[in-house]
């Protein structure tokens, strides 16, 4: 029998919120600027470190965990960020978190007898991330 996907359920999955978050912070909507500051800057009086994200190119979902207190507002902005980010924001990350839960509800992901070290993720770019890295 399967649980109802209510809000105050989907608000609760804390696993679920950071592998939503990584995932839009990986694989980005829209194009943007590059995701490391290769050196130290100050422009217009604001400061950007050297390496900002550390391994931007990896899939870490527990960067987002409640727990972690570093991460900059500004290096997570899949649907911008200030006083002119998008006014469905958290609409539309209920919506993912949504369609999420009833992918795995309906459906079973198991490994394949190709596949040599258990199940993967395939992204729009054709990248494979293992889950057990997830």
């Amino acid at each position: 029998m399967e649980a109802s996907a209510t809000y105050d359920a989907l608000v609760e999955i804390e696993y679920l919120d950071m592998v939503v978050n990584e995932a839009l912070r990986v694989y980005l909507i829209a194009n943007r600027v590059e995701k490391v500051c290769k050196e130290d800057v100050e422009a217009k009086g604001v400061y950007i470190p050297k390496g900002t994200v550390p391994k931007p190119k990896e899939f870490h979902p527990k960067r987002f965990s409640k727990k972690n207190k570093d991460i900059d507002p500004y290096i997570y902005s899949p649907f911008g960020a200030g006083p002119r980010n998008c006014i469905a924001l958290r609409f539309a990350l209920m919506n993912v978190k949504l369609a999420v839960i009833r992918v795995l509800q309906n459906f079973s992901f198991q490994p394949r007898k190709e596949t040599q070290s258990g199940p993967y993720i395939s992204t729009r770019d054709a990248n494979w991330v293992p889950l057990e890295d997830c």
